[in-house]
């Protein structure tokens, strides 16, 4: 029994290694082709000298480590952020499929609809977070192109989820409506900061993304998310002071910080509010 779980464990992780790395490779189209304003349509090819790309120029990390981060055709020096992408997709869809490897091992003796939902989104929502970290982090924006269908998609989830959790119709309604005033009071937590630093700590942009994670995420995981990401935000500007890289009085991208507080939250944010709630003697 220990050897076939440990037969499945590295068979999963390998699997969605592979295919998250798969993944980041199509984000790096997504942002490039967003960013360009061009269509997601046609070959892939060189931002600089327009050459299409072969096969063996698009596997994920390793065509980066084999050209020696050159193109092939005009050597010009591809940017670090396509096997890095890559590589935090690949880690976290790995890291999806290990939190909920319990579940997968229980799901391929018995299969569940509400499981492979949940699975499935999950995916989708830390691909929809990197994308809108590397927009934060090279333009200073969380585009509203982007933002505005996931939010979209991010409520029929919600829908969907609470249906799949039970039966019952005021069960239903119980969940929707715990989720929707958690993410209502979360976003409204946003916008007051907003307009207590008049823009100066956060944007926007910052607001519609806590919609986004509170209604993906639901209650109480998108509290854990929001402090987290405080947290990770405020650790990340002392460093960055500390390391002459910003003064006092700049401003950081909060969105990168929220993401991942969102992403560790999605992962194991149970354990921590678990963990937190025992140290309190509840």
């Amino acid at each position: 029994m220990i050897a076939e779980t440990v037969v499945y464990l590295v068979f999963g992780i390998i699997i969605f290694f592979a295919f998250g790395a798969a993944v980041g490779s199509f984000l790096n189209v997504v942002i490039y082709r967003f960013e360009s304003g061009k269509n997601l349509s046609g070959r892939s090819f060189c931002p600089h000298c327009k050459h299409q790309l072969g096969v063996l120029d698009l596997i994920p990390i390793a065509s980066y480590l084999f050209l020696s981060g050159k193109c092939r055709y005009c050597h010009s020096k591809i940017s670090l952020q396509y096997p890095t992408v890559e590589l935090i997709t690949a880690l976290a869809f790995t890291l999806a499929f290990i939190s909920f490897s319990c579940d997968f091992y229980q799901t391929f003796v018995g299969s569940s609809l509400a499981f492979w939902f949940r699975f499935v989104y999950m995916l989708f929502f830390f691909s929809v977070l990197i994308v809108l970290t590397v927009f934060d982090f090279k333009k200073g924006i969380i585009p509203d192109k982007i933002l505005f269908p996931s939010i979209l998609i991010a409520s029929l989830y919600l829908v969907l989820v609470s249906i799949f959790a039970s039966n019952n119709a005021f069960t239903v309604m119980r969940i929707l409506t715990i989720d929707l005033f958690a993410t209502f009071c979360i976003a409204a937590f946003f916008l007051v900061l907003i307009i207590v630093t008049k823009g100066r700590g956060m944007g926007g942009g910052d607001f519609k993304l806590s919609i986004f994670i509170g209604l993906s995420l639901g209650w109480p995981l998108a509290l854990v998310a929001v402090v987290l990401g405080f947290l990770t935000g405020a650790i990340s500007a002392v460093m960055l002071i500390l390391l002459g890289k910003k003064g006092f009085g700049q401003t950081i991208p909060f969105g990168p910080a929220l993401a991942f507080g969102s992403f560790i939250s999605a992962v194991c944010g149970d354990k921590i509010l678990g963990l937190y709630l025992k140290t309190l003697g509840l």
